[in-house]
């Protein structure tokens, strides 16, 4: 929801998750249900030509059910730049620090996007992260402008070493519902 001018209040939740473990033992469990509440404000205060940054501030609200959320207190900081081409491909870079009940960390990623129709785009990615964001992963995604305030987008994301979750997949719904169009 735009508030003015380069400020943007996110309200969001994990409506509902999956836990597939499959143990080297062999033993298997399963596990879903709701996730957690999420509020943020974005300020992007530069925005000009191809370059534009953005900091995002979030409070996560232990609102589901463990294994799937509602355990963690935690605050992220997480900033963003992205360089655009005239021909709508894209780079960007994320950092992000993490406090959080069960353990802090940090987080960069870096992807880069390009167009694939004329409401449909593509991209690929990689992060790293320590402490509690531990992760060496790469992937991808889509993403659908449905109409100029919905968003569509599916994502996937490969571990690259045994300590980082071996396969992540994600849908999500973007709307803007308040404010001047983005």
């Amino acid at each position: 929801m735009w508030i003015a001018d380069g400020i943007e209040l996110q309200l969001g939740a994990d409506s509902w998750g999956r836990l597939d473990v499959h143990a080297p033992s062999g033993a298997h469990a399963v596990a879903s249900g709701g996730g957690d509440a999420r509020i943020g404000a974005k300020v992007a205060p530069w925005s000009s030509g191809a370059f534009s940054f953005a900091m995002l501030a979030t409070f996560v609200v232990p609102a589901g059910r463990a294994p799937i959320g509602g355990h963690v207190h935690e605050h992220d900081l997480g900033a963003s730049m992205a360089w655009t081409a005239d021909d709508g491909r894209s780079v960007s870079l994320y950092a992000d620090r993490r406090w959080a009940d069960d353990g802090n960390g940090n987080l960069v990623a870096v992807a880069y996007g390009f167009p694939l129709h004329a409401h449909l785009g593509g991209y690929i990615e990689s992060g790293f992260g320590t402490g509690a964001l531990h992760a060496r992963e790469a992937g991808g995604g889509v993403t659908w402008m449905l109409t100029p305030r919905v968003q569509l987008d599916a994502s996937f994301l490969r571990a690259l070493d045994r300590a980082t979750t071996d396969w992540q997949a994600g849908f999500g719904i973007s709307i803007c519902f308040a404010g001047a169009h983005p």
